[in-house]
């Protein structure tokens, strides 16, 4: 409900839209920056799938260099 009445308040009632305009003015700036300097961050992809997934192994006490049991799928 409040939603409902917020959303009247700024943008339907004749007499308090006025009061609300200046600070919509703001955040609609504040958005397109924020939206701007998002644009500008390069996205990159960490991984790409094999053609052929790898062997997987259960690592001996959680240890990179000492592979184990082979995991079966």
């Amino acid at each position: 409900m409040n939603k409902l009445r917020g959303y009247y308040l700024q943008n339907v009632c004749a007499d308090t839209k006025p009061q609300f305009a200046p600070l919509a003015a703001e955040v609609a700036a504040i958005t397109k920056q924020r939206d701007d300097f998002e644009k500008t961050i390069p996205a990159t992809f960490v991984f790409t799938d094999m053609p052929t997934p790898r062997q997987s192994f259960v690592m001996l006490r959680g240890q990179y260099d000492k592979p184990g049991e082979k995991v079966e799928f």
